[in-house]
């Protein structure tokens, strides 16, 4: 089970038709397992206990890879007025030429964000990514092909819709987060990290 702790927390607290059913259909699925394999960058009690759990008796190993301390800055902006000073950066960003990528913890926020690129930056290409959008060509293509589709943007919107399985690594983009309590904090952190080479990211909780 790949993003094993972000699967639990979806099937605990996110959209889940019939949740319980899918719960316990999972847990048989993985004690009926010969061998379970649950992989995620943050491990956490959740999961080792989930994975006591399901094992049944049998032994439960915790694997770890010393990964290299990431060199990022992140600058988080709590105070009111929050969400205004990182959505002013998105705008002086733009104007100066640059290229934005912005995450958001809810799809109506990102299509906010999105409406206001395009009236204040109007000869801007545009990207917006939700839940709603996925089955878009464009969307769709960017989802297979993140860094062939990337540069044909200066604005790329995206909403909980990409929390893991997208790497983005083609350069130029300068970094953006906006993030109300709605998504979980380790999700957001997924989230931002979507874009690899960030070294700076503005956000706004």
């Amino acid at each position: 089970v790949d993003e094993a702790a972000q699967t639990l927390r979806a099937l605990a607290t996110g959209t889940v038709d019939r949740r319980a059913a899918v719960a316990e259909r999972l847990e048989q699925v993985l004690r009926d397992a010969g061998q379970v394999v649950l992989l995620d960058a943050g491990i956490d009690q959740i999961v080792l206990d989930f994975a006591v759990k399901v094992a049944g008796g049998r032994p439960v190993v915790l694997a770890t890879v010393k990964s290299e301390p990431l060199d990022v800055t992140l600058h988080v902006a709590t105070r009111e007025g929050g969400r205004n000073e990182v959505v002013g950066r998105i705008h002086a960003e733009l104007a100066a030429g640059g290229k934005v990528i912005v995450a958001t913890d809810n799809a109506s926020e990102g299509e906010r964000v999105a409406a206001a690129i395009r009236a204040q930056h109007p000869d801007a290409p545009v990207l917006l990514i939700t839940g709603e959008d996925t089955a878009e060509p464009a969307v769709r293509a960017f989802l297979e092909r993140p860094d062939e589709e990337a540069p044909k943007y200066r604005a790329i919107v995206y909403s909980p819709a990409i929390s893991s399985g997208v790497s983005i690594t083609a350069p130029g983009f300068a970094a953006f987060g906006l993030f109300f309590g709605i998504t979980a904090p380790l999700e957001a952190l997924q989230q931002i990290r979507r874009y690899r080479p960030a070294t700076e990211i503005h956000v706004a909780i």
